[in-house]
């Protein structure tokens, strides 16, 4: 475990073979989320941010996202792994869309659109107001390990085409599980650096 940033630990722009997704969940489901992606058996590394806003939330929630209610996790992943992770997400009923992070009044980093998929009851807002560049917040970082063995490789559009074929799966939604627990889901657990850089 070492403690950075995002941009940090996957690089600025994303590398050659690897693609950047936000993924969008109520904070209730998490727990479930984090146990579902514990078990991808995915090629290569993937590396991970969880984007917490702690400030300017009534400007956040006025845009359309109320920040305290929902998660959001930033990967950086080989392109070839996207749609292993996905597969269960997808058969679950998350859906694609695009996303872009704006800058709050009191912040300022460049606008990013971003791949996206959005848990079933999570907000459709088609932006989501910042107070902190997502590349650039600091906290633990952690990478989940490739797992070998694994030779299958979908794309995002086989998997959801697999999954159009076959019948939905019953979704449950886990309590949320407090934010200090660690568990074997490997993260970056990323919050703003409020702390003074005199400590």
């Amino acid at each position: 475990m070492t403690r950075g940033s995002f941009r940090g630990l996957a690089g600025t722009t994303e590398k050659d073979g690897r693609t950047r997704v936000m993924l969008i969940m109520p904070r209730s489901h998490r727990p479930e989320y984090e146990q579902i992606v514990e078990s991808v058996q995915n090629n290569e590394p993937v590396f991970s941010t969880y984007l917490r806003p702690r400030t300017d939330l009534d400007e956040i929630k006025e845009n359309g996202f109320d920040a305290s209610e929902h998660s959001l996790h930033l990967i950086d992943i080989a392109t070839k792994d996207l749609g292993i992770w996905m597969k269960p997400l997808v058969s679950s009923g998350w859906k694609r869309t695009e996303l872009e992070t704006i800058p709050t009044s009191n912040a300022d980093f460049s606008e990013i659109s971003w791949m996206c998929f959005r848990h079933t009851a999570a907000s459709e807002s088609p932006s989501i107001l910042l107070p902190f560049d997502p590349l650039d917040v600091q906290g633990k970082c952690y990478t989940h390990p490739s797992q070998s063995g694994n030779d299958e490789m979908l794309s995002v559009t086989e998997i959801i085409d697999e999954i159009a074929e076959d019948s939905p799966v019953e979704e449950v939604i886990a309590e949320e599980e407090d934010d200090d627990d660690e568990d074997s889901v490997v993260e970056i657990i990323a919050e703003e650096n409020t702390e003074s850089p005199l400590k």
